[in-house]
């Protein structure tokens, strides 16, 4: 019988979970990747119609119907949908209003990241 000279690849079976450093380290990887990338923070608002006559059923494919993109350098691009409204146009209010609160609430959010890796880096030395 043919004798196998292949080494074997000891499997690890511990379950390790990342110390608060290095998932700091790794957030602070990711974000150097998207600043060095030109990434945007993007927001987007859908809506799906649903059909509740009788039971409650999807009566359509879900649609985007506004977006915020936000640039790292803060440059910013805004798309809502407009109502030609005798000869005006009119940015439906509560599309607009949901819209606005997932942008605020997203750019909240990405501040407090960034506040908490300056703070990181700030205190500690890394490498």
């Amino acid at each position: 019988m043919p004798e196998n000279t292949e080494a074997e690849v000891p499997v690890t079976t511990r379950n390790t979970n990342p110390t608060p450093e290095l998932s700091i380290r790794n957030a602070l990887q990711t974000i150097a990747d998207q600043i060095a990338d030109g990434s945007n923070l993007t927001i987007s608002t859908f809506v799906q119609v649903l059909d509740a006559s009788g039971s409650v059923q999807v009566a359509g494919a879900r649609v985007e119907v506004a977006r915020t993109e936000i640039s790292i350098d803060g440059d910013r691009e805004v798309v809502v949908p407009v109502i030609l409204d005798v000869g005006d146009l009119r940015v439906p209010q509560g599309v607009y209003d949901l819209h606005e609160r997932h942008v605020a609430e997203a750019s909240a959010y990405r501040k407090q990241l960034l506040d908490i890796l300056v703070d990181f880096v700030k205190t500690r030395r890394l490498g």
